[in-house]
Formats: structure tokens, sequence, C-alpha cells
């Protein structure tokens, strides 16, 4: 891992984010990037306008937002991290994606309040839409995040190819030590003979010879609740998951997972886009 994105909108939550980063990249030896989302009218942008022609309330929130991410900077410095930030000036989420793929970033941190706290400014459906828009891994922080993550669960059907996907959580896993738990829920609408399962997810982890992995089959009315009451009996410390982006349409008549967990789960979530 080279480089992390951190989107941050100065919220608590954010904060969260950011520490999360920071710990991150002490342990991977990662440099880290801050940036900042504002909706400035285009008439006003400052590539376009002199500063001097800015309405005073607008400079003075670009110099506080400009001000917080030097101080981020400085306190990634005293951990002996590199760091960069930019402020944009627009809050269109097209500009993390454009960002995640011209600058190589290998994960993004995010902090959010799911459906149970106050709604800021940018995190919130903000963090939905990343989850299903960029190329990047998406980790999402809802809670201080444990500095030593023991366990990890990868919560999957075993029946795509998600090898490709399932590289990138190993070599999060490995930045921390932990074990990964695989996980396949079994749910009555979908019901399947366990034997089944057992040999699907044998056979999955039958390409990785040199790693160990628990296996798991939770029997669960629904995806959601399964993965949540498996992590929460096992000591889960981090939910790994895979998303396929899907948008629009096809996102009302069937919610990503990842987005679902991502809203109810009080875990990180770490989302691998299948695009």
């Amino acid at each position: 891992m080279k480089k992390i994105l951190i989107p941050t909108d100065f919220s608590s939550f954010a904060k969260l984010a950011e520490n999360t980063a920071m710990t991150i990249a002490s342990k991977s030896n990662a440099a880290i990037e801050f940036i900042h989302l504002m909706d400035i009218p285009k008439y006003l942008s400052p590539s376009a306008t002199a500063a001097t022609e800015l309405p005073e309330e607008l400079k003075s929130k670009i110099g506080a937002a400009h001000q917080y991410l030097n101080e981020l900077i400085q306190q990634a410095g005293h951990k002996g991290l590199q760091a960069k930030s930019y402020v944009t000036e627009t809050s269109s989420i097209e500009v993390i994606k454009n960002h995640v793929d011209e600058h190589d970033i290998d994960l993004i941190v995010m902090g959010s309040h799911g459906t149970g706290g106050l709604k800021e400014a940018f995190l919130g459906s903000n963090t939905q839409r990343v989850l299903r828009t960029v190329s990047a891994p998406v980790l999402v922080i809802k809670n201080e995040m444990p500095a030593d993550l023991k366990n990890i669960v990868f919560a999957a059907t075993f029946k795509e190819d998600v090898h490709k996907a399932f590289a990138k959580i190993l070599n999060f896993a490995k930045i921390f030590g932990s074990d990964i738990h695989l996980l396949y829920v079994n749910m009555p609408y979908n019901f399947e003979d366990s034997t089944t399962s057992v040999q699907r997810m044998q056979e999955f982890a039958a390409q990785y010879p040199t790693h160990q992995f628990k296996q798991h089959i939770f029997n669960a009315f629904d995806e959601e609740s399964g993965i949540i009451k498996f992590s929460k009996i096992n000591g889960i410390d981090l939910i790994a998951t895979t998303t396929h982006g899907k948008s629009g349409f096809m996102q009302i008549l069937s919610p990503s997972i990842t987005e679902s967990l991502a809203n109810h789960s009080s875990l990180p979530v770490l989302s691998i886009n299948l695009k």
C-alpha cells in the first residue's frame, strides 16, 4: 500500500477516519492525502475570480479549510508520514473518483454516521456513493477502530470470481497480522445443503495454500443480519465484502449489502468494488 486518501468535512466522523488512516499509514509506510470538497458557485470560483472579489464568508471558509488541513499535515509529519492536502471547488463525488484514478490511490478511509447519527455536511449518503463509484477499496469507519485488528470476516457467496478483490483483503490483513474468517450466510429463501457450501468454501481456500482461514456457515433470515450477528458472536473487528457498484434502478431494486452494512454495522467495513 502506497497511498491512502481521506475525504474530510472536518466533522467528528471524519476525525475518526483521519486517525484510522494515520494508523494504517504508519503500519504500512504509506503516504496520505486529505481532500476537502467545497461547493463553490462557478461564478465565485477562486480559479476564475480574484480572491479579493470573493465574499468575506466564503474567503473565511476557504481559509479555515486550509488551516485545518495544514494542521492534519503537521500531525502526520509528527508521526513520520508524508502527507498532502487538496481543497476542491465542487462537492461532486466525481472529484474523488477522478482523484483516485489520477493519483493511484490504494485505499480510501471515510467516516460515516450511518442511519443513526446526526447528518454532517459531506459524510453520509456520499459515503454510499463513493462505495459504488470508486475503483479503490473503501474503509468505512463509524467508531474508533482498534489499533490491533485480530479478526477480519470476509463474507461472500464464493460463487463468483472474487480472487482479485480478495487479494486486496489479504494485503490489508497482513498489515495488522489479522486472522481471516470466511463466511457464507445460509438463508431460507436461498437455502442450500451445508455439504455444498463447505465444498465451495474449501475450493476457494485451496487457492491460497500458504494461508489458513477459519471457515463458517451461519444461518440467518437475511445476509446483512447474518453478517452482523456472526461478527458479534465471534469477536470480529472488521467486516470485508465486495460490491458490484450498482446504481440507478438496479440500486433501488437490489440494494448493496455492503452499503447496508456501512449504514447499520458499528464495525469498520472494508469494501472492494468488483467493477
